[in-house]
């Protein structure tokens, strides 16, 4: 990044709060326009930018002193720290966020969608989005404005580190390639068995992966690669892992948007892990997941056509869907989609899109954070009676009792 002199001391500020912190920070000047910005997050494309509120935050710092900065909360639950620099040139403000201050779960998630009126279709980009975000306590918070304010009350110091010490380089003999230990027959043993790991889970076979992974424990234990950092080494081992299964589930059929959120979520989640027991864990969770999608998501058995009316459907589940408009999206007859899905799907489409519709609901309902009637708008049915008459066809139940039943097999 190219920055003029007048910048200089804000971008040293900004870069060295961003490294130190990993939160993503910005410099808008007095026009509010941004100069200077190190991010790491893009927000998803269905919220609004906290741009339009930049000349708000401008007035506000500027009708107080220096030494405050403003903490504010946005409509997504989003959380900035906002600080003046008028006791530095050129003057404006620092942004830093976005990042909260309560866990990501599903009602979080679910509320974000009904409030803001965002289509249920973004529920695994927003999950995914917000387990990204740093998760701070109020303390912190607290402790990230003073030093913000801090740094923007004087000028930027340069300072050089002190020691006596001087480090020796590697001799060669510490710099060797690491010592294969296992003989011949061991890899070989270890790579068939990868395959078969694998090619269950291309399958959706939980039970199969799991039966394998009794059979060897010790299958992706490839032991410390970074000597004193068991966790960096269990985190990388932990990605590779993400990458094998993605590629499976690839194999195994699943549309590319599952695959490329899958993924992700779990490299996010890799990354933010602070233990070896819970990364452990989270191979477990990671396993299931990925069998599950491929089981429920997989088109691998479907003819073309089929695939991509699947595929379609799964993606758009809040549109308004119909046979033409499915025929017409895919470049194919609707009277030769409808007899090929029915024979390959044993279902109808009309049939096929309210069971997924229903699987949707199912969830909502679980949550208890909106009415029926939500629901059923939020699921594109066009009234409440006929997202009833739908449910009871599908579950054998009324959404109320679908409710009542839940709550009693899971109480809080």
């Amino acid at each position: 990044m190219n920055i003029s002199q007048e910048y200089s001391d804000i971008y040293k500020i900004c870069n060295m709060i961003h490294t130190l912190t990993q939160m993503d920070i910005q410099f808008i000047d007095e026009k509010c326009q941004t100069i200077i910005q190190f991010t790491k997050h893009r927000l998803p494309t269905a919220f609004c930018h906290p741009k339009e509120q930049y000349h708000e935050i401008m007035d506000l710092l500027k009708r107080h002193s220096a030494n405050n900065y403003y903490h504010y909360i946005d409509e997504y639950h989003l959380e900035y720290i906002a600080c003046s620099t008028e006791n530095l040139n050129p003057q404006g403000f620092l942004l830093i966020g976005p990042f909260i201050s309560i866990l990501p779960t599903d009602q979080l998630i679910s509320d974000i969608l009904l409030d803001n009126k965002i289509s249920i279709c973004e529920r695994t980009n927003l999950k995914e989005f917000y387990s990204s975000l740093l998760v701070i306590s109020s303390s912190y918070a607290k402790y990230m404005g003073e030093l913000m304010t801090n740094l923007c009350n004087n000028p930027f110091s340069e300072s050089t580190s002190i020691s006596d010490d001087i480090i020796k380089p590697l001799s060669p003999k510490e710099n060797l390639i690491e010592k294969v230990n296992a003989s011949k027959i061991a890899i070989e043993y270890r790579y068939k068995t990868e395959k078969e790991f694998l090619n269950a889970v291309s399958k959706g076979d939980i039970e199969g992966v799991n039966s394998i992974l009794l059979k060897n424990e010790a299958i992706f234990d490839i032991g410390d690669r970074i000597l004193g950092n068991p966790i960096r080494s269990s985190k990388n081992l932990a990605f590779v892992l993400n990458t094998l299964l993605r590629m499976a589930a690839e194999k195994g059929g699943l549309h590319p948007v599952y695959v490329h959120n899958l993924s992700e979520r779990f490299a996010i989640i890799i990354e933010h892990a602070t233990s070896i027991p819970y990364l452990e864990k989270l191979e477990q969770t990671m396993f299931e997941e990925y069998c599950h999608a491929v089981r429920v998501f997989s088109t691998n058995k479907y003819s073309s056509i089929v695939k991509k009316a699947v595929d379609y459907i799964n993606l758009n589940l809040d549109s308004h869907l119909t046979l033409k408009g499915l025929a017409d999206i895919i470049h194919v007859n609707a009277s030769h989609l409808s007899r090929q899905f029915k024979k390959e799907t044993d279902m109808t489409i009309t049939y096929f899109i309210n069971k997924k519709r229903i699987e949707e609901s199912k969830f909502l309902l679980e949550r208890d954070s909106h009415s029926i009637t939500e629901i059923a708008l939020i699921l594109g049915f066009s009234n409440i009676n006929y997202f009833g008459k739908v449910f009871k066809k599908i579950t054998s139940m009324t959404p109320s009792e679908y409710i009542q039943q839940f709550k009693k097999n899971f109480p809080k």
